[in-house]
C-alpha cells in the first residue's frame, strides 16, 4: 500500500536516491508504509475480497521469512524494484513492531474473526478465509488462560473444534461461519473447563 498515486507529480518511487533527492522528500510521497497493509487488508475482507487481501499478507509472508531480517517486518519498502531489480528495497527500521502487529491483528481478526472480552469470558469467531488458507489452527489468550482453536473452510460451510482444556472457569462462544457465499449460520454456547468441541456449520444448519 503506497502513501502516493503513482500518477501523482509528487511521487517519489524510493527511499534513498540521492542526489537525486533527499529520502524525507519520499517519506509519505509514494514509498510503501508496511503497517498500512493492516486497515488496507481489514477493509477488502470485509467487503468480501479476503482472497485479494491475501496476496498482500503473502508477501508480507515472505518478507517475514524470506527478507531482511528473519522473523520481522521492516518499516517500508521502496514503491517499484530498482531498474535490473526483482523486487523494491526494503528501508527504514529492519523491524518494526507496528507493521508486526498489523501482520497478526488482521490474521486473528480479518481471516480467522477472532475477538474476545476477557473480562466477561466471551469469545466470537467469524472466519473469513482465503481460499490459499483453509485451515487454521490459533491460540486465544485469556489472561493465563489458554484456548485453543481450529478452523476448517468447506465448500458449503466450515468446521470449529474449541478446546479449553487450559481454562479455568466457563467461556461463552458466538460462532458465525459463511455458508454459499451470501448466508450466514450461527450458534452460541457455554464450554466448561476441559472440553474439546467440534462444531460444523452448513447450509442445512
Amino acid at each position: 500500500v503506497g502513501s502516493l498515486a503513482r500518477t501523482d507529480e509528487n511521487f517519489h518511487p524510493y527511499h534513498h536516491f540521492e542526489p537525486a533527492y533527499v529520502q524525507d522528500a519520499a517519506y509519505h510521497q509514494g514509498i510503501v508504509w508496511t503497517w498500512l497493509n493492516g486497515p488496507w487488508i481489514t477493509a477488502a475482507v470485509q467487503f468480501g475480497k479476503s482472497d485479494l487481501a491475501y496476496t498482500v499478507t503473502d508477501n508480507m509472508v515472505h518478507q517475514i521469512l524470506d527478507r531482511g531480517a528473519v522473523g520481522t517486518l521492516s518499516e517500508l519498502l521502496d514503491a517499484a524494484p530498482r531498474p535490473g531489480e526483482l523486487e523494491p528495497r526494503l528501508s527504514g527500521t529492519f523491524s518494526q513492531a507496528w507493521s508486526l502487529a498489523e501482520f497478526l491483528r488482521t490474521t486473528y481478526r480479518s481471516y480467522c474473526g477472532i475477538s474476545f472480552d476477557a473480562r466477561e469470558r466471551h469469545v466470537s469467531i467469524s472466519p473469513r478465509l482465503p481460499s490459499a488458507l483453509p485451515h487454521v489452527r490459533c491460540t486465544i489468550p485469556l489472561g493465563r488462560e489458554r484456548i485453543r482453536v481450529e478452523l476448517r473452510a468447506q465448500p458449503e460451510g466450515g468446521v470449529v473444534r474449541l478446546n479449553t482444556e487450559d481454562c479455568l472457569g466457563p467461556v461463552q462462544f458466538a460462532l458465525n461461519f459463511p455458508v454459499n457465499g451470501t448466508q450466514t449460520r450461527s450458534c452460541f454456547f457455554e464450554l466448561q473447563p476441559g472440553h474439546d468441541v467440534t462444531v460444523t456449520l452448513t447450509a442445512e444448519g
